[in-house]
């Protein structure tokens, strides 16, 4: 299981940012192994504010061959939409159709 760690906090605890730490180099193992600990950051949220509404992110490593033997590596984001949580039920719902939303667009890309 990936580990994690809050990086940022902001609107007195409104808004919170997390990092997950990566595990595999294919993404969708890694959102599937991480899918526990967001499963679990999304439950103590949820029980801290009542109801939230969460973004999920991966961060995804390509390279390229450019010619001359020579690699061009470059970072892109693939962003979920926006999925709104108010009760523990909520949960596995908004986490499956994030999951979903991001594998289509990194295989769209």
């Amino acid at each position: 299981m990936p580990g994690h760690r809050k990086i940022e906090t902001a609107a007195n605890g409104a808004v919170v940012t997390y990092s997950l730490t990566p595990s595999y180099m294919d993404p969708l193992d890694q959102m599937t192994a991480s899918r526990q600990v967001v499963r679990s950051i999304l439950v103590n949220e949820l029980k801290r504010m009542g109801g939230l509404k969460y973004t999920e992110t991966i961060k995804v490593r390509m390279s390229k061959e450019v010619g001359d033997g020579k690699t061009k590596k470059d970072s892109v984001y693939f962003k979920s939409k926006t999925g709104a949580v108010t009760n523990f039920e909520d949960i596995e719902n908004t986490a499956a159709n994030n999951q979903l939303t991001i594998l289509s667009r990194i295989e769209t890309f």
